[in-house]
């Protein structure tokens, strides 16, 4: 019995030292689900930082302070109106341009220039004729800017009535102010549309320097001119009136596009005529 006893007793022992694989296993898992906390714990540690942008817009008014469509009305030869267009900038800082389109009408005129002798006619030739005058294309509005002061306005305009050449308050050496962009040296107006008889008058706003002169948000641009002009003529009822459907009308239009980033090598565009091409190359 004792030594069966002992017997059992050692058998017992032996037992008690190998270990259980359920044991076993379940260590392994306390231990992996301790790491497995420690590792959530890392995970779902974390801060965060949010930048809130407002996008600009761009948003530039055409206005013209001291026109009244009121007058506009039957009117006569170098009847006078005020017509002042500038542009304000409520928004992103940008580059304006303002274009200009005025209908012509085909004038004959004689070779001292006296518009006095005029008659309104259909056509003609660019060459003076064996009378001492010729046919041009005449706008039918000139452009007049004050020279003089505000108190003591003196109205000026371009009087060549075979040129279309138009005055404007012009950048110079000293200041900022409106350029004629021009497709060459020669040119006086940017463009003719021979179908519609108009020609396009295309003003950049600038710097001194000729460069475009960004418009900072909350200002405006100086006018372009102060008044219109209907040309002085002398309709010839046999050869031509007034066509009834023809549409005699002066249009201004802005144009705008943001002042920066309009980038080429890392520069960003400045002469007017580059970012003129942006501009329509988006429009």
């Amino acid at each position: 019995m004792n030594a069966e006893t002992n017997i059992n007793i050692n058998k017992n022992k032996n037992k008690k030292k190998k270990r259980s694989p359920g044991l076993i296993a379940g260590m392994i898992l306390v231990v992996l689900m301790i790491i497995l906390l420690v590792t959530l714990a890392m995970f779902m540690s974390y801060d965060e930082v949010t930048n809130v942008f407002v996008s600009g817009k761009l948003d530039i008014v055409l206005v013209e302070p001291n026109w009244d469509p009121s007058n506009a009305v039957n009117i006569v030869p170098n009847a006078e109106l005020p017509k002042d267009p500038k542009v304000y900038n409520n928004e992103v800082d940008a580059d304006v341009f303002l274009e200009v389109t005025v209908p012509y009408v085909t004038l004959k005129i004689d070779n001292n220039n006296d518009q006095n002798k005029g008659q309104l006619l259909t056509g003609g030739t660019n060459g003076w004729s064996p009378d001492g005058s010729k046919y041009v294309d005449v706008p039918l509005y000139k452009f007049m800017v004050n020279t003089g002061t505000e108190d003591n306005p003196i109205y000026d305009h371009n009087t060549d009535y075979s040129s279309p050449a138009q005055m404007v308050h012009a950048s110079d050496a000293n200041t900022s102010g409106w350029q004629l962009m021009t497709t060459n040296s020669s040119d006086t107006y940017t463009g003719k549309n021979e179908n519609k008889k108009v020609y396009i008058y295309r003003y950049a706003y600038v710097e001194k320097d000729g460069e475009m002169k960004p418009m900072i948000h909350g200002t405006e641009t100086p006018v372009l001119f102060d008044k219109i002009k209907l040309i002085n003529f002398r309709e010839n009822d046999s050869e031509f009136t007034f066509e009834r459907n023809r549409d005699y009308s002066i249009k201004v239009q802005a144009y705008g596009i943001q002042a920066y980033f309009l980038a080429e090598n890392n520069m960003t565009k400045t002469v007017p005529a580059d970012v003129w091409a942006v501009l329509k190359s988006i429009s």
